[in-house]
């Protein structure tokens, strides 16, 4: 039996449903915790205790993260709408369970890298309930805000048929396509920055602080720019929010005047654009979805975000392979800047009254059923 996510007495808000909200805050943390241990470790530990020299082999880690967390983001959103949110969520901390015990006791880089694989299974399943579930709780006036805390807690620890032609398809492009390419520069900064950084003889604990100020960055800034959305529009902090990244990314290559001090810089300006970016898009995807396919909707914009980091890693390596690390960040800034101007010449924005609800001539009224009675929010 079809569980529907919105019923008619639900009282829609943060504060109105506070307490579930905070658990899931509190999951996302966990979730984000255990990618974040990732970050800074294995691509070190590919070269220092495996002793891989390939670039590419290396980045294979990335890869199999990436896909599968691309496929789990649609199967369990299209799941979540047939049976429930909390079953897929309970779901993916299962499949997470044996991740720690094979990263610390590994035997070989095959260990890693299916390690990787149940890495983004569980991740496919339970941070999609996650953003999913808070979707659900909140209205079209505090989803910015809903997105910024959920994106805040996790990493501080393309069209689809249901949608209207052709400007829900047409914004869901720029969407989905943003989403692509900000993955793909994390992909790319994730497996070669720690690379890029021992190659100037930096030390482990240096490149552990360059790497832990990006997603602090990115975590706190979306307490700010999730509610920001909320008041501007989710269009131009998506625009802005690229371009940021790209100029961030140019820095670190640059590595002037000294690799640590440019690569704070550009961690601080990265972690700002991103956190500029990945509320906006959630909320962007979610504002163009009925609630009633909001999870398949959701799920398919996941789907194309996360595959961004395999897409990056294999391009990682074919580009750090034959024109050296640097020029990789390069690439990924280039293409960074240009997904910024797409998605500003892409997106139709879609704008909604002070009380939440969208206005009469939005086309997402059209989709949305009938509007729910005055309970959490004004009618």
């Amino acid at each position: 039996m079809r569980r529907s996510p919105i019923h008619g007495e639900h009282r829609l808000g943060i504060r109105e449903n506070w307490p579930q909200f905070s658990l899931l805050v509190l999951i996302n943390a966990c979730v984000g915790g255990m990618v974040g241990l990732e970050r800074t470790v294995v691509p070190l530990v590919a070269t220092q205790e495996f002793h891989l020299t390939s670039d590419t082999l290396i980045f294979s880690f990335i890869v199999a993260f990436g896909l599968v967390k691309a496929f789990s983001n649609v199967a369990s959103g299209m799941l979540a709408d047939r049976f429930s949110r909390k079953a897929m969520l309970v779901s993916g901390w299962l499949i997470g369970l044996p991740v720690p015990f094979m990263l610390a006791w590994g035997p070989s880089w095959t260990w890693i890298v299916l390690a990787n694989v149940l890495l983004g299974a569980s991740q496919g399943f339970t941070w999609s309930m996650t953003v999913i579930m808070k979707n659900d709780l909140v209205g079209t006036r505090q989803r910015g805000l809903a997105m910024g805390l959920n994106e805040f807690a996790g990493y501080g620890g393309l069209g689809i048929p249901i949608l209207d032609p052709p400007s829900a398809k047409r914004t869901m492009f720029g969407v989905c396509q943003a989403g692509l390419v900000n993955n793909l520069n994390d992909g790319i900064s994730w497996g070669v920055l720690p690379l890029l950084f021992a190659a100037h003889d930096l030390a482990i604990d240096d490149i552990g602080i360059i790497k832990a100020v990006y997603p602090l960055t990115w975590s706190v800034g979306q307490l700010g720019t999730g509610a920001l959305a909320d008041r501007v529009g989710r269009r131009p902090l998506i625009m802005w929010g690229m371009i940021v990244q790209a100029l961030a990314l140019a820095l670190i290559g640059f590595g002037a005047p000294s690799a640590y001090t440019s690569g704070i810089a550009g961690a601080v300006l990265l972690g700002l654009g991103t956190a500029m970016v990945y509320p906006a898009l959630l909320a962007a995807a979610a504002d163009i979805s009925p609630a009633a396919k909001r999870a398949t909707t959701l799920g398919w914009y996941r789907f194309w975000r996360d595959l961004g980091y395999p897409a990056g890693a294999l391009l990682a390596g074919i580009v750090s392979a034959t024109f050296g690390l640097v020029w990789a960040i390069y690439l990924a800034g280039f293409l960074t800047f240009a997904s910024g101007v797409i998605a500003a010449l892409s997106m139709i924005e879609k704008r909604s009254d002070p009380s939440g609800f969208v206005r009469p001539n939005d086309v997402r009224a059209k989709f949305a059923g009938p509007l729910p009675e005055r309970t959490g929010e004004a009618r």
